[in-house]
């Protein structure tokens, strides 16, 4: 992980990249599986799992074991239920953590380990990202 990225990233980047290649090359779908009566109580599941912990780290077994589903399945299925990977569903949870705790004067360093990022520069490049601005900037603004 010595790129900033979290495990869950670099996890869902690989999968993706895994599951486009079985798909493109071979024609083989990583992610079919027969219907899942249960699919909105697994995700549901998942979401509230993610909700709970998005500030710690978090990687894709611990989805696997709340459902009993493939880590493609649950990427695929996630995504569609809610337009965003899990990862990018839990970046999306950090950063309005860190919209909180920026306003209530917190530094930027406190607010980037409170959050759950890696480290501070990564914090930063996320939530450029996501804002437009940088965080002290942000803090500053308002």
């Amino acid at each position: 992980m010595g790129s900033g990225e979290d495990g869950l990233e670099q996890e869902t980047r690989a999968l993706l990249f895994v599951g486009k290649i079985l798909l493109d090359i071979f024609g083989l779908d990583p992610e079919a599986k027969a219907g899942d009566q249960d699919l909105p109580g697994n995700l549901q599941k998942i979401k509230s799992f993610l909700d709970r912990r998005f500030t710690g780290d978090i990687r894709l077994e611990d989805l696997e074991k709340i459902c009993r589903r493939n880590k493609f399945s649950i990427i695929r299925d996630f995504s569609r239920a809610y337009d965003l990977t899990p990862h990018a569903y839990v970046l999306d949870k950090r950063i309005n953590l860190a919209r909180t705790l920026l306003l209530k004067d917190r530094s930027v360093a406190d607010t980037a380990a409170e959050c759950g990022f890696f480290d501070q520069s990564h914090f930063i490049k996320t939530f450029k990202k996501f804002t437009g601005i940088n965080p002290a900037q942000y803090k500053n603004s308002s």
